[in-house]
């Protein structure tokens, strides 16, 4: 549910359920979140926030409350490590050749028409060669020049 208008560290969108709240609720709810999906055998082992949206605290309560530490969800050339997090880059309403390094891809399914999933399918058997195990194996890699730029421009052109 959001319930905030903070577009947080990956400002993509201007509503959220974490950025903007407390650390002591996004703590809570990433307590609960874990907790159900638990109850069901499902171990998470990345995070994607809704709406793309999240900040400091957000990244806090992951490292205190789960044993997350991938995100999957940024704008860079490449996978890059800071502050504990591996943070992938993610790629969201359609799947298409990119020349980056490796970008996670992000649908909603309850959205999608027959055509989506079509193209999806298409996709992932033309390119079953290029897909590689996740999460990644330890990512050393800062964010740079060249992901400023990138964060930068995309951010722009959203404008």
């Amino acid at each position: 549910v959001y319930n905030t208008d903070s577009g947080g560290i990956n400002p993509v969108n201007f509503r959220s359920e974490f950025a903007g709240n407390t650390f002591e609720c996004q703590c809570d709810k990433i307590e609960k979140g874990i907790e159900i999906l638990n109850r069901h055998g499902i171990e998470p082992q990345v995070f994607f926030a809704p709406s793309h949206t999240f900040d400091e605290n957000t990244l806090i309560a992951l490292k205190e409350k789960s044993s997350i530490r991938f995100i999957s969800d940024t704008i860079a050339y490449g996978p890059y490590f800071r502050e504990g997090f591996t943070f992938v880059p993610q790629q969201s309403g359609s799947v298409r050749s990119i020349p980056f390094d490796t970008v996670t891809f992000c649908y909603h399914p309850n959205t999608m028409k027959d055509t989506d999933f079509e193209n999806l399918e298409n996709f992932l058997k033309a390119n079953r060669t290029k897909f590689i195990k996740f999460p990644l194996d330890h990512v050393k890699r800062r964010f740079g020049l060249i992901d400023y730029l990138l964060k930068f421009l995309y951010f722009l052109r959203r404008k």
